[in-house]
């Protein structure tokens, strides 16, 4: 015999199905958004310190050649003479470790004779200087000397005309006295045109020797840069390698005389 359902038995299957697929979505939705978690080791397979910033060695072991990562190859400036080997190979030196002292006569005087050159051209500049300097304080004095006598004559020649005029004079009188006058005016302007152009040549003159005295100091310098190389240095920190001089051997200039890596 059929029995018949209530709607009250359906309401609450279909809410049991909604709320199971409710939980299934949120169950989802939170496996979802986790995180992976951290993968495990073994305790005693791992070693636990404190971190500290430093260099980090790896050591690895194999067969092959070690080529360094810099070579710093030491050459001769110039030819001389080994006096004294003050390294060996496989020493660890610093950039200002001697490692050899030669010695080369002619570099000494070649040293000392820019020196004295550029002595002397500093003593001619000083020299230069102080007589152009004199002899633009002389022209001044020869212009104000020439300004001085042409305003007397001027004067003179004024008054010349004014006797002239009270017939006092002779005419040729008056004219000698207005010639005075012109002349020593034309004589006033040519030293004062002399004393422009002396100024305007004395930095040109002072900048010529000092000129000369810019190139011979850098020959100096370079000398005495030549001079100061006889003493080898290391100029970088490593080991000293390829250093076979013996005492009282001969290099040319360019020779590599040792290499530091």
């Amino acid at each position: 015999m059929d029995i018949s359902r209530t709607p009250i038995a359906n309401n609450r299957r279909l809410a049991r199905s909604v709320i199971l697929a409710a939980a299934l979505v949120g169950i989802t939705l939170i496996l979802v958004s986790l995180k992976p978690a951290a993968p495990s080791v073994d305790r005693a397979g791992v070693w636990v310190d404190v971190v500290r910033r430093g260099e980090m060695v790896h050591e690895v072991r194999g067969s092959g050649t070690l080529v360094p990562e810099h070579v710093r190859f030491i050459t001769a400036l110039s030819a001389g003479r080994v006096d004294r080997v003050l390294a060996e190979p496989g020493r660890v030196v610093q950039p200002q470790t001697m490692l050899l002292e030669l010695s080369n006569p002619d570099v000494q005087i070649q040293s000392l004779q820019a020196e004295q050159q550029l002595t002397a051209a500093q003593a001619q500049l000083i020299t230069l200087r102080t007589t152009l300097a004199k002899e633009r304080l002389t022209q001044e004095g020869t212009v104000a000397t020439t300004r001085t006598l042409y305003a007397d004559a001027k004067r003179q020649g004024m008054v010349a005309d004014s006797l002239m005029a009270q017939h006092l004079i002779a005419a040729n009188e008056a004219a000698l006295a207005k010639d005075r006058a012109v002349e020593l005016e034309v004589r006033y302007r040519v030293e004062q045109d002399r004393l422009a152009l002396m100024t305007q040549s004395v930095d040109s003159q002072l900048a010529v020797q000092q000129s000369q005295v810019n190139r011979l100091r850098a020959i100096a310098a370079f000398q005495q840069n030549v001079l100061r190389s006889l003493t080898v240095r290391a100029g970088d920190s490593g080991v000293v390698s390829d250093l076979t001089l013996q005492p009282e051997q001969w290099v040319l200039s360019g020779t590599i005389l040792a290499k530091v890596i």
